[in-house]
């Protein structure tokens, strides 16, 4: 984490009400007391996301560090598997290459919403402009008092879904304009993490685990890693998850 001092807060309208928000709280609290204490940490790194080729999970029996497949008799060293994700977790984490797309994707889309920003707040000029022009015909009596109804109910609701679109849009232009700024830090953080992870504890390292695996699946010769995409950041909604293989020698 990083101090307080370096944060940075966006506001974001609510999408549900504060009652709804806090029933839901009461209920996840109610749910997470009634829950039973978590067993026993496991000593490796990759326990419980390694499954053999049959579909089976694979386990460490013992003390000898192997994974096994009780059912086919698959195996594989926890040594070995430890290494191969390691490694994929350079491929998993932000590259040069994906930072320079990450921004010029960015970059299009600000200009996108930017220009999204500009057509409707022209619009919205000329709503104004259009309802000024009734309402001053409807006092020099120029028109009746029904068609003035007709016609300006239109302009009111679309000013009122103009409205509610600008402070929307104007935030997810702050968001992405932040974003811009903060890829170099990502881009660092990730190449941080893959080099100080012979470092982390276990505890660290299985925190990370648990967040971006899926899992794993050992076949005879190949040993397939599937990560899950992280939630953030993002520019579409193209996610899904990553899959490598590697050679069991």
């Amino acid at each position: 984490m990083k101090p307080a001092s370096e944060w940075v807060f966006v506001a974001c309208p609510a999408i549900v009400s504060a009652d709804l928000w806090d029933k839901c709280n009461h209920f996840l609290n109610d749910q997470h007391n009634k829950q039973k204490k978590r067993g026993k940490w496991s000593d490796f790194l990759l326990a419980g996301f390694i499954y053999c080729a049959c579909g089976e999970k694979m386990y460490v029996y013992h003390s000898y560090p192997v994974y096994r497949c009780k059912g086919c008799k698959n195996k594989i060293t926890v040594e070995d598997i430890d290494d191969m994700y390691h490694s994929q977790l350079k491929a998993f984490l932000y590259t040069e290459d994906q930072g320079a797309k990450y921004k010029a994707d960015a970059a299009a889309m600000l200009i996108e919403k930017e220009g999204l920003q500009q057509t409707l707040s022209q619009e919205l000029k000329v709503v104004n402009d259009k309802a000024h022009t009734l309402l001053e015909m409807r006092f020099k009596g120029e028109m009746m008092p029904e068609t003035f109804v007709e016609y300006h109910k239109p302009l009111e609701e679309r000013r009122a879904q103009i409205e509610a679109q600008l402070p929307q849009l104007e935030g997810e232009i702050d968001h992405l304009k932040i974003q811009q700024q903060s890829v170099d830090t990502v881009l660092q953080e990730a190449k941080d993490l893959y080099q100080s992870w012979p470092t982390l504890t276990l505890p660290e390292k299985r925190g990370i685990v648990e967040l971006i695996t899926k899992e794993i699946v050992v076949e005879t010769e190949v040993v397939i890693v599937r990560l899950q995409n992280l939630p953030a950041p993002h520019l579409s909604q193209n996610g899904g998850n990553r899959q490598r293989s590697f050679k069991d020698s």
